[in-house]
């Protein structure tokens, strides 16, 4: 089964957003450490859903989004000396601004109903 990011109003689900400002320069080293972080020290930790390391078009930002069943499992994460290690090198690299969330609302488009097969045939008569 593949894991995904999924939002949900009310889903009582705990999300650690660190928005970073980087100069251009460090970006991709910010971005790349953050990842790394991700997949070698936070993924398989209990309780983490998913991590997510976006970068930002401008090349002055990074977003990093980690998804978890809890906050203690976060406090539990960022107790560990090897997370503390890609944190403090993010911190050379960045100013960063982290903060826990919950989500308060989600919105998608409604689905698209399909055609039925009696319209797909009157319209191509």
């Amino acid at each position: 089964m593949t894991a995904s990011t999924q939002l949900a109003s009310n889903d009582e689900k705990f999300y650690m957003v660190n928005f970073l400002t980087v100069e251009r320069e460090n970006q991709i080293a910010l971005a790349e450490n953050m990842a790394e972080a991700g997949e070698k020290a936070i993924r398989n930790r209990p309780g983490c859903i998913s991590v997510n390391v976006l970068k930002s078009t401008d090349g002055y930002r990074v977003l990093y989004i980690a998804q978890w069943e809890s906050k203690e499992a976060i406090r539990a994460s960022m107790g560990d000396p090897v997370v503390q290690a890609y944190r403090d090198r993010a911190g050379e690299l960045a100013e960063p601004d982290a903060r826990a969330f919950t989500v308060f609302s989600t919105h998608y488009p409604d689905p698209i109903e399909e055609a039925s097969e009696s319209s797909v045939h009157s319209v191509a008569r």
